[in-house]
C-alpha cells in the first residue's frame, strides 16, 4: 500500500495530560489564544551554527544528543553534525549507490557505538554511518517499512510498523527493535490510527534515557518506555473532537480516510496527534496539528492539574512567525530562528531578543533555539 501520502495528512503533533491511565483531561482548541515564548517557557537557550565554511540549507529535522547536534535537511539530502556550535562533520550520500540514500525519512544516533542510523524508505531499513567521520558502515534492511523512529541504546530502537490498508480492524504495534536479534524484544498493540499515525511522529527523549511518545486517539494516550517497558503516562482528549466514530471506529480503509481528509481540509478547530510530548511530574506540554491547510499546523498545549490550555500561537518578540517544532532534544523541542529576519523593537521586554539582535550583528545567520514548556 502506498501510503506516504496519506501519512503526511496524518502528520500529527501532540497532547497532553497526567495523573495517570485513568485521569483523562481535556483542552479546549477552541479557546487557544497567542503567547510570547518567554510567558510559557520554562527554560531555554540559543545554539548559533557556524555556517562560515559550509552554509545549511532550508532544515527540515533537528536531534540533539548531549554535546553533538544533528541538522537534516530534506531538501538537499544532506546531515549536518555540530558539536556545540562548531560544524564537525557533514553526510552527503544522496543517490543509488553503496552506502546511498534516496529518501531519508527520519534519522537517530546511537551514541554507545558512536553511529548515525538514517532511515531509507527506499531500502526499506537503515543505512549506519560512522560518526564523526560521516562514512558508511552497513545497511540493515527489512522486509517492514517504520516512519519516524529513535535509538533506545546500543542495540535498540523504537518504532511502529506502518500498517497495510487491511488491518483497519486489527491494529498495530509498537516495538522496542533489537538490531541484533532482527526480532522486537518488547511490543505494545495498538488500534490502527495509532499505528499509521505515530509513524510521522516525533518521539521525545526525557533525561536518562526513557522516552515519550502519543498514540492518536479521541482520547490520546502519552506512553514511555524506560525500564518497566511500556506505560501510560498521560491521556488527554482535544475539545472540541473534530472527528468522532466516523474515524476513530470506522473499519473501511477507504471511508477512513475520506472521513479525515475532509476534516483535516476544513482547518476550523482541527486539533489532533501527539508530537513530542513533554512530561515533568503532573504537568504534560504537548503540540497538536490543526490540518494540512494551515500555513503554521502546530500549536502548543499544555496541561496541569489546574487546568488546559491552548496556544493559537507562540511568537519570540521581534520575529516575524510563530515558533514550529522541528525536532527535540533531551526534555526540549528545537525551533529554528534567523536572526537576520528580525523586525525592529525600539524597547524589547524580554532576554531573547537583545540576544538575537547580538547574534544578527555578529554575521550568525542560523540559530536553534531549545526550549522546554514543563
Amino acid at each position: 500500500m502506498k501510503t506516504k501520502g496519506i501519512l503526511l495528512t496524518f502528520c500529527l503533533a501532540a497532547l497532553c495530560a497526567c495523573g495517570g491511565p485513568s485521569s483523562v483531561r481535556t483542552v479546549d482548541v477552541a479557546a487557544a489564544a497567542p503567547a510570547d515564548l518567554e510567558e510559557v517557557a520554562a527554560g531555554w537557550e540559543l545554539l548559533p551554527l557556524d555556517e562560515s565554511e559550509t552554509p545549511l540549507g532550508s532544515v527540515s529535522m533537528v536531534k540533539r544528543y548531549g554535546d553533538k547536534t544533528f541538522v537534516g535537511c530534506r531538501r538537499d539530502h544532506r546531515f549536518f553534525m555540530y558539536e556545540g556550535t562548531t560544524l564537525a562533520g557533514v553526510l552527503s550520500a544522496y543517490g543509488r549507490g553503496p552506502g546511498e540514500y534516496m529518501d531519508m525519512e527520519d534519522f537517530a544516533f546511537r551514541e554507545a557505538t558512536s553511529e548515525l542510523l538514517v532511515n531509507d524508505r527506499s531500502l526499506p531499513g537503515f543505512r549506519i554511518y560512522k560518526v564523526p567521520e560521516m562514512t558508511w558502515v552497513r545497511d540493515e534492511k527489512h522486509d517492514f517499512q517504520v516512519g519516524s523512529f529513535e535509538t533506545v541504546d546500543a542495540t535498540h530502537s523504537l518504532f511502529s510498523l506502518e500498517p497495510d490498508e487491511e488491518d483497519v480492524a486489527v491494529g498495530g504495534q509498537v516495538q522496542v527493535w533489537d538490531h541484533q536479534a532482527g526480532t522486537p524484544s518488547d511490543q505494545w498493540e495498538t488500534s490502527f490510527v495509532e499505528a499509521l499515525t505515530m509513524t510521522e511522529q516525533s518521539m521525545s527523549r526525557e533525561p536518562g534515557g526513557a522516552m515519550l511518545f502519543g498514540l492518536t486517539g479521541p482520547k490520546t494516550r502519552i506512553m514511555r518506555v524506560g525500564a518497566k517497558g511500556f506505560e501510560q503516562v498521560a491521556e488527554v482528549a482535544l475539545v472540541p473532537d473534530a472527528f468522532g466514530p466516523a474515524v476513530w471506529e470506522e473499519k473501511d480503509f477507504e471511508t477512513l480516510v475520506e472521513a479525515w481528509s475532509a476534516v483535516m481540509e476544513k482547518g476550523q478547530n482541527v486539533a489532533v496527534g501527539a508530537f513530542a510530548p513533554q512530561v515533568n511530574g503532573e504537568k504534560v506540554a504537548f503540540w497538536y496539528n490543526t490540518g494540512y491547510s494551515s500555513r503554521f499546523p502546530f500549536r502548543l498545549a499544555v496541561s496541569s492539574p489546574e487546568g488546559g490550555k491552548a496556544y493559537s500561537e507562540v511568537r519570540v518578540e521581534g520575529y516575524p512567525e510563530p515558533l514550529q517544532i522541528v525536532g527535540t532534544g533531551e526534555g526540549q523541542w528545537c525551533t529554528v530562528l534567523q536572526p537576520g529576519l528580525l523586525e525592529d523593537v525600539p524597547s524589547p521586554k524580554g532576554q531573547l531578543y537583545p540576544r538575537l539582535r547580538e547574534l544578527a550583528a555578529q554575521g550568525v545567520e542560523t540559530v536553534l533555539l531549545f526550549w522546554s514548556a514543563v
